[in-house]
């Protein structure tokens, strides 16, 4: 039975049978829940030590290596349907995933080993479902109760903020578009990032972090699946279900440089309603550009290596590959309309005005030369609350040129 249990401030998806066996509950690395089953069959508990190949949650119930929940039944089946009917019982208790349930009928040797542990084994046609409804389900409960501890325990959130199902165990106190997203927990590595690095050896300017970006999880976009899975159909699904909690994305957002070669001009044929030309973009991506990417690209391989997972995809720039504008690359594009200390050289002063039309104020990331490998909100609001109290406190009060050329 895969229980998922994932709690949003933690990257770490566990399943049912990882609470039973590793919860922090648990002393000395094995398994030793303090819950006793009084049921009228003895005392069901469950104890061993290390690592089991089985994790026996009760005697009713037992969690195999592969998640899938055996659940013991007491009862001969005769076609009667006994065994189904009581495994429903504990199951719908339990709030499993009914497609990972098998059933197993101990021995009446192991019943009498275990001091009868299961109580009376003998079937007696309808009896079987019958005299043993109530507290197989109690035993199912007890079950998921102990479960929930664990993961209370597990996750230091109080197991009233926990809910079973569908076989997933969540903390009912998150909210987002999915229970199983990491919301905006994420991580960055600067080692490679501006001049934290020596670029000689490299042959490239500039540099770029490195991050693991988990902004919540898009149901199309956010998933990742092995490098040959189809792009849709059943085996996309299929692949979809198996990887969605199992796999992670890493992004190198990169420094760019200005080139002469990428430029912005008035269009000689394309103009506006007015007759006017319209503004034209010429760009595409550089020599450097590729070496810094290519550079990224192998030091996150090395990484994901690292991590020992089943299947890498690692997707870069080609030497001599031009820029697509079908491929999303980030829109966090700089220039235009660059602030400097010359008018000869730049558009705008220090305060984002125009040096040649004294009312114009250009705030955004237009002003800046080259591309920065973080994000460039955070300056931009910085520069556009600088010029803003320019305007308000200087300019308003005497307009005109705030820096004189």
């Amino acid at each position: 039975m895969t229980h998922t249990a994932s709690k949003p401030s933690s990257p770490v998806a566990l399943s049912r049978r990882a609470f039973v066996v590793g919860s922090t509950a648990v002393a000395g690395g094995g398994l030793a829940l303090g819950l006793n089953l009084s049921l009228g069959l003895g005392q069901a508990s469950a104890q061993t030590a290390g690592q089991p190949a089985d994790a026996e949650v009760t005697v009713w119930v037992l969690i195999k290596p592969d998640n899938r929940t055996v659940i013991r039944m007491a009862r001969s089946e005769m076609g009667q349907g006994t065994r189904t009917g009581l495994a429903q019982l504990v199951s719908e208790e339990l709030e499993c995933d009914w497609t990972n349930v098998s059933t197993e009928y101990p021995p009446p040797g192991r019943n009498h080993a275990r001091k009868r542990a299961w109580g009376d084994m003998s079937t007696g046609g309808s009896r079987g479902i019958r005299g043993s409804q109530d507290y197989v389900r109690q035993a199912g409960a007890a079950a998921r109760l102990m479960l929930l501890r664990a993961a209370a325990n597990d996750w230091g959130v109080p197991e009233a903020e926990h809910a079973v199902t569908a076989g997933i165990v969540q903390d009912t106190t998150f909210r987002g578009d999915d229970p199983r997203a990491a919301g905006g927990n994420g991580v960055a590595i600067d080692d490679f990032n501006a001049d934290n690095f020596d670029h000689g050896p490299h042959g490239f300017v500039g540099g770029s972090p490195m991050w693991v970006n988990q902004a919540g999880s898009r149901p199309i976009a956010g998933t990742s699946n092995p490098p040959g899975t189809p792009a849709w159909g059943s085996a996309w699904k299929k692949a979809t279900a198996d990887y969605y909690t199992h796999q992670v994305s890493m992004d190198a957002h990169g420094a760019h440089q200005s080139y002469r070669g990428n430029y912005l001009d008035l269009d000689p044929v394309y103009r506006d309603a007015y007759g006017q030309p319209l503004l034209r973009m010429t760009f595409d991506w550089q020599e450097n550009d590729i070496k810094m990417n290519r550079f990224m690209m192998e030091k996150m391989g090395k990484i994901a290596e690292a991590m020992n997972p089943k299947a890498i995809a690692l997707l870069g720039k080609k030497v001599g590959e031009h820029f697509n504008t079908a491929s999303y690359q980030t829109t966090h594009l700089n220039g235009g309309a660059i602030m400097g200390t010359d008018p000869k050289t730049s558009a705008l002063n220090r305060y984002l005005q125009s040096w040649d039309v004294h009312n114009v104020f250009v705030p955004g990331a237009s002003a800046f030369p080259q591309g920065l490998g973080y994000n460039p909100t955070g300056l931009v609001a910085a520069l556009t609350y600088w010029s803003a109290r320019a305007i308000r406190e200087q300019y308003l009060k005497n307009p005109g040129p705030l820096v004189q050329a």
